[in-house]
């Protein structure tokens, strides 16, 4: 059982207990409060004790804490009869980390004519996170025919760093002013006029290489007074009334009026409530970016499996494995590349068809990048050469904004039309049954025993199916280990056959000599 070492375990436990008998929990430092309907006083009894077990004491009015034997540690558990009108206060599902397993209810569609939405976060700091949003941004941000208009909004509130990159006046108008507005206001659409009319101010031109370009910014900050004392937290303005998803729309209704077709938030890195709010809004395009680190990678997987009840098919999160280190395999990289592909959230019937749709764009390490001097110099001077420049971020362009893709942007028909006769072919190969003709897969490991014995198998060797109920049969071989000990086994590969193994398997393994 989870350790419950604080009321706030207490409340966690209950909170997705399915059809509960009581109307309302909620728990403090002395006391367990439950409240139920008239006559459901023992169902309320007996579903805690079915919850917590043991730590129920036997009278039934204490829950013990975790504590030592020399001084314990419980709350008192009190259960109220309500009026017999009362009816659950309905559990409003917000896009918080606390909520993240629970699926919300319908979620009203942007707008139309609402600017994309694109929040981009890294579950480690350092990882290039802040970098690959101003490479999109420069790919968005080409000048006419081709560019768009953009707004890029610094939303790390705890360590922000475009607000520093993109240095302006005292006085500026910032995300925390914004904030604060939204939060105070009975009507937040009241207050995007004074928004829109401040944030014009903050329009920011860029010498490119085809030209002068422009985009708005929205700082986190105005001054570092502001920044140690903010005036209100995203969260704070989540939890209000009817507001639960009010971010994505504030911003998007900000970047209508502003007339840009992309809003950028750059987002809080680790598990926080800062960046939740656009993180868990499915109408919210995300871009995760992690480093090779297993840290990185591990803690990206995490996050993006929180996040699947709140996927939906037309913003699938994309991934970006940035500074790959030049002494990686080909073999390496595709591996965790696949491994973060499998992680994605599945919206689609079809997974083997959203497979191959390459959710995941790789960066090569680029020294270049680790320091510049300004974002003029990046985009226009440091980017170009890189995978970052060249690759990923054109294609992050060309989902957000396809309008504004370069023109020297490859087209990917050819490979999607490939990778797409992939899938077709995997799902023929998924079972035994369903393959075309008796054949042999050849697998890493039997391709490499092939290497390692050119002249014949070690002997003894055996072949089996891999077990009851399992699709295919198994190849394994065993060979004397030093010393005189058993033989050790190792599995082999997976040869998919339509029936019962009637033929002998040595000229199967044959071939794939």
């Amino acid at each position: 059982m989870t350790p419950l070492y604080t009321w706030r375990d207490v409340e966690r436990a209950l909170r997705g207990e399915e059809a509960p008998p009581w109307l309302e929990v909620s728990a403090d430092l002395e006391a367990l409060n439950v409240t139920c309907a008239p006559g459901r006083r023992a169902d309320v009894a007996r579903r805690l004790a079915d919850v917590f077990g043991p730590k129920i004491a036997v009278d039934g009015v204490t829950l013990a804490l975790e504590s030592t034997l020399k001084a314990p540690r419980s709350l008192r558990i009190e259960i109220h009869e309500s009026d017999e009108d009362a009816t659950p206060s309905p559990h409003v599902v917000r896009p918080l980390w606390t909520d993240a397993k629970e699926v919300p209810g319908p979620i009203h569609p942007l707008p139309e004519g609402s600017p994309r939405l694109a929040a981009f976060y890294s579950y480690k700091g350092g990882v290039g996170r802040t970098t690959t949003l101003l490479a999109t941004l420069g790919a968005l941000i080409e000048p006419p025919p081709r560019g768009g208009h953009v707004l890029v909004v610094d939303a790390d509130l705890e360590a922000p760093g475009l607000t520093f990159e993109i240095p302006g006046p005292p006085d500026r108008f910032c995300l925390l002013d914004f904030l604060a507005l939204v939060h105070d206001a009975d009507d937040w659409r009241a207050v995007l006029p004074l928004a829109t009319e401040r944030l014009r101010r903050n329009s920011e031109g860029l010498e490119l290489s085809g030209g002068r370009a422009t985009f708005y910014f929205l700082p986190s900050h105005r001054d570092k007074e502001q920044l140690f004392a903010q005036p209100v937290t995203i969260e704070q303005v989540v939890r209000g009334p009817g507001r639960a998803h009010v971010i994505a729309e504030a911003l998007a209704a900000l970047g209508q009026a502003l007339g840009v077709d992309v809003v950028l938030v750059d987002l809080r890195a680790g598990v926080t409530e800062l960046s939740s709010p656009l993180l868990l809004d499915p109408r919210v395009q995300t871009i995760l970016v992690t480093s090779c680190s297993g840290q990185s990678i591990r803690g990206t997987t995490f996050v993006l499996e929180r996040m699947r009840s709140r996927v939906r098919k037309e913003r699938r999160p994309e991934v970006v494995l940035s500074m790959i280190p030049p002494s990686f395999t080909s073999e390496a990289i595709a591996r965790l590349s696949g491994d973060l592909q499998d992680s994605i959230p599945h919206a689609a019937d079809d997974i083997a068809e959203e497979a191959v749709q390459g959710n995941v764009h790789e960066a090569h390490f680029a020294e270049a990048l680790i320091r510049f001097d300004s974002v003029e110099q990046l985009l226009r001077d440091l980017l170009p050469g890189t995978d970052l420049g060249k690759r990923a971020a054109p294609r992050l362009a060309a989902l957000l904004a396809p309008r504004a893709t370069p023109a020297d942007t490859p087209s990917p028909a050819p490979t999607a039309r490939g990778l797409k006769a992939v899938a077709a072919e995997a799902r023929k190969l998924e079972y035994a049954e369903g393959n075309a003709k008796l054949s042999l897969l050849v697998t890493p490991a039997l391709a490499a025993l092939v290497d390692q014995f050119p002249m014949g198998l070690p002997p003894p060797w055996c072949w089996a199916r891999r077990g009851p109920g399992r699709p295919s049969p198994g190849v394994r071989w065993s060979w004397p280990a030093t010393g005189g000990s058993s033989p050790r086994w190792s599995p082999a590969a997976p040869p998919l056959f339509r029936s019962r193994v009637n033929i002998r398997p040595s000229s199967f393994l044959s071939s794939a000599r």
